[in-house]
């Protein structure tokens, strides 16, 4: 990474026979350390989103290769361009557009690319929705289900192994005067019942 960092201005003009430059290279080789020193170090705006004897941008690259990491890297990145088009006349985001199926590790890519062209390409018109839209959704909707299940578990689970344990003579608990305890027992049911509460309107969704 010092090497990267001191080196930062020759990243800037190398490029190699198809007119791809560090930043490319990185992306190509899927080395994510290397893109995000490039990112912090180097300056220039013109930089960060050149394109090769293609048109591709480091961008268009990584959503082409299908890294999420890396794209997401660069979208984070104030200077990145989402609107270029390359020389089939694509923008990153209308690469992934043109699949006829997406990955799901790519659903979340999509989503940012359509956020930051919607705000920063010329015109900064609504987009029409998305044919992965749907599967944008189904997947969010998942893991929460996910999510809400495993803590609906969790905490109905804590009922019978409660912290303290139980008097072995009438049953109760051990701690149940106390008030931490107290505070405990209406957390947990609280979030047992919210994540139940989840779980079925998902389902019923």
């Amino acid at each position: 990474m010092e090497i990267l960092k001191q080196s930062a201005g020759v990243a800037e003009t190398v490029l190699d026979g198809s007119g791809m430059n560090a930043l490319h290279l990185a992306v190509m080789n899927d080395k994510a350390n290397a893109l995000k020193c490039l990112l912090r170090y180097v300056q220039s705006e013109e930089v960060v989103n050149r394109a090769d004897m293609d048109g591709n941008t480091p961008l268009h690259l990584a959503v082409k290769l299908g890294r999420p990491q890396m794209c997401l890297q660069l979208l984070r990145d104030q200077r990145i361009n989402p609107c270029i088009v390359n020389k089939d006349g694509q923008t990153a985001g209308s690469i992934l557009d043109s699949e006829e199926q997406m990955p799901s590790y790519l659903i979340y890519v999509w989503k940012e690319l359509k956020k930051q062209e919607y705000s920063k390409c010329k015109g900064g018109k609504p987009k029409p929705l998305s044919k992965f839209l749907s599967q944008y959704v189904e997947l969010r909707m998942g893991t929460y289900t996910l999510v809400s299940t495993r803590i609906a578990t969790v905490t109905f689970s804590s009922l019978f192994t409660m912290p303290g344990g139980y008097d072995q003579q009438d049953g109760t608990a051990v701690l149940g005067h106390h008030a931490a305890f107290k505070v405990f027992v209406v957390a947990n049911t609280l979030a047992m019942l919210s994540s139940i509460i989840v779980v079925f309107s998902f389902i019923w969704a």
